[in-house]
């Protein structure tokens, strides 16, 4: 992700512009990964863990960044849907390597609709699909 589609994210979301907010999310950009926050302080090096865990509360409650839970730990990564352009199933494996699929956005709008009947407004959609090889 080049730093003027990180820019433009933040603008669009009023997020104040900082440095460490966009090396937060340059870090995110790997999109193969999701990312603790020990390990975004590792690649950053110049950031101390606190300013870390300040741009991850940020972005986090902004909707650009999600937070999992994978076998009690929690990591990062950009929400690819922020835009509420739902379209994309995470599909994760026993390394925790992501692969995203694009589905037909109107599977999206069918749990969206779903979700209204119940008397709840959908903030996003992050589907997860975990997977792990068989033997034969």
């Amino acid at each position: 992700m080049e730093r003027e589609e990180i820019i433009k994210i933040l603008k669009e979301k009023k997020v104040k512009i900082t440095n460490n907010r966009i090396a937060v999310l340059n870090c995110l950009a790997d999109e193969t990964h999701f990312h603790t926050v020990s390990q975004i302080v590792e690649h950053l090096r110049d950031i101390n863990i606190k300013s870390v865990y300040n741009a991850v509360k940020k972005l986090t409650s902004e909707g650009i960044v999600d937070t999992y839970s994978f076998e009690g730990v929690s990591k990062y990564a950009i929400n690819d849907n922020y835009k509420n352009e739902h379209n994309v199933i995470h599909v994760v494996n026993e390394k925790l390597d992501v692969t995203h699929i694009d589905v037909a956005p109107r599977i999206f709008k069918a749990i969206e609709r779903e979700i209204k009947k119940n008397g709840y407004q959908t903030k996003n959609i992050n589907i997860f699909v975990n997977i792990k090889k068989t033997t034969k």
